[in-house]
C-alpha cells in the first residue's frame, strides 16, 4: 500500500505537469517510455543493492511497478482535453488557475482513474514479485514455499485467494470512480 500510495501522490501531479508544461512533458515522457519498456523485475537487484532486502524495498519494487502508469495516463488525460472548452475559457477571460480547476482536472479525472486501476494491477504484481524474492513472509512467498513442498493445493489456493484480493480491490477502486466520475452520465 506505501508504494502504491506513494505512486499516486508522484505520478498524478508529475502527469499532470507534464501536460500543461510541454517542454516537462517531452523530456519526462522519454524517461517514462523508457521504464515501462524496461522488465520490470530487472530493477530488483538494483533495489536490492541500494535499500536492502526488507519493506522498504518492496514498497520501491511496488511504486515502479505502478507509477509510469498512473504518470502516464494523468498526462493523457490533459493532453487529451478538447480544445475548444480552452477557447471557452480564454474567451471568458479566465485565469491559468480556472482553466486548471475547471476545465483540465475535471476533463482528465477519467484518464487518471482508469491509470490508478491500471496501476493497481501492476502494483499487486509488484508486490507478489517482491514477495516471491524479498520477504519471508506475505503471500508470494506462501506460494514459494508451497511449490518447493510440492503442496499444489495450498499453492493455488494462495494464487487464487491473491486474485479475489485484487478482484476485490479493483471493485472497489471501480466504483469509487464510478462515484467520482457519476457528473459525466
Amino acid at each position: 500500500a506505501l508504494g502504491f500510495g506513494i505512486a499516486i501522490a508522484v505520478g498524478v501531479p508529475l502527469g499532470l505537469v507534464m501536460g500543461v508544461v510541454r517542454p516537462v512533458g517531452r523530456v519526462a515522457r522519454i524517461y517514462l517510455d523508457l521504464l515501462i519498456a524496461l522488465p520490470t523485475a530487472a530493477l530488483i537487484p538494483l533495489v536490492i543493492l541500494s535499500f536492502g532486502i526488507n519493506i522498504l524495498s518492496s514498497a520501491v519494487i511496488v511504486f515502479v511497478f505502478s507509477v509510469p502508469f498512473v504518470t502516464m495516463n494523468a498526462y493523457g488525460g490533459v493532453r487529451d482535453v478538447r480544445p475548444r472548452l480552452l477557447e471557452m475559457a480564454r474567451a471568458f477571460d479566465a485565469s491559468r488557475w480556472q482553466v486548471f480547476v475547471r476545465i483540465v482536472l475535471p476533463s482528465a479525472l477519467p484518464m487518471i482513474l482508469a491509470g490508478i486501476r491500471y496501476a493497481l494491477s501492476r502494483a499487486f504484481v509488484g508486490l507478489i514479485v517482491a514477495e516471491l524474492l524479498l520477504s519471508p513472509f506475505g503471500l508470494g512467498r506462501l506460494i514459494m514455499a508451497s511449490r518447493s513442498m510440492f503442496e499444489h493445493d495450498r499453492m493455488f489456493a494462495t494464487v487464487l485467494w491473491t486474485l479475489l484480493l485484487a478482484g476485490v480491490a479493483l471493485t472497489a477502486l471501480a466504483r469509487l470512480e464510478g462515484r467520482l466520475l457519476r457528473w459525466r452520465t
